[in-house]
């Protein structure tokens, strides 16, 4: 059951919608969220803490490794 908002509240509350909407259409994913029916078809797997970030060190190590030929003159 949602939350009464007062009469008080609402004017905040409409702005603050606003703006969200308003940074959401202009992409502005800084002060916007993504929706999960947007990303909710691209999860394939639930994976622990620990092994999401065995899995990003891993990425970055291969990455810096392979940094000098990445870099351009």
């Amino acid at each position: 059951m949602a939350a009464k908002v007062s009469w008080l509240e609402a004017p905040t509350l409409a702005i603050q919608s606003s703006d969200y909407w308003d940074a959401f259409y202009a992409g502005d994913a800084e002060n916007t969220g993504v929706l999960m029916g947007e990303v909710a078809g691209v999860i394939r797997s639930v994976e622990s803490a620990g092994r999401v970030i065995d899995d990003m060190v891993g990425q970055a190590e291969r990455l810096l490794a392979d940094g000098p030929r990445r870099i351009v003159d």
